[in-house]
């Protein structure tokens, strides 16, 4: 696609929409949007009817896409995002795994009994390479009453 230059009319104010107030959002399709379908076509993403205060104006603006290119092989943009390195994830260690369990002790890791599984920061679980056992991470509710997120 060609990227188009966009030109700002009003060099008195850095960024002259800051102020304005959006009053409706159109999506492609929808009614309002023939005329700007017209010259955007599939590049229009949104259409927004503003009012700028300063000058007592209605404008219309639009959002369009302006450059595509392929994602990387496996990217999802909903994909869980890795927790933080302090963030307690809670593991998974099988009964008959006891040098597994030492090694998970010895990283002070903490056998939750409700859960049945072990308690670790992610930056140890990524360290001893563990990752794939990760039952959930864990999210204190507040410190009276812990809870578990997955």
């Amino acid at each position: 696609m060609r990227r188009q230059n966009v030109v700002n009319k009003s060099n008195s104010q850095q960024n002259p929409q800051s102020d304005m107030e959006v009053t409706k959002t159109l999506k492609p399709g929808d009614r309002g949007t023939a005329k700007l379908l017209r010259p955007y076509g599939e590049r229009l993403v949104r259409a927004r009817h503003r009012f700028d205060p300063t000058r007592k104006k209605n404008l219309t603006t639009v959002e369009l896409v302006v450059d595509e290119r392929d994602a990387p092989e496996g990217y999802h943009p909903l994909s869980p995002r890795r927790p933080e390195p302090k963030q307690q994830v809670l593991v998974r260690v099988d009964i008959d795994e006891t040098q597994m369990r030492a090694r998970v002790k010895d990283a002070h890791g903490r056998w939750d009994p409700e859960r049945r599984g072990w308690l670790l920061p992610y930056a140890t679980v990524r360290e001893m390479g563990l990752e794939d056992r990760i039952m959930q991470e864990y999210v204190p509710r507040s410190s009276h009453a812990p809870a578990l997120r997955g």
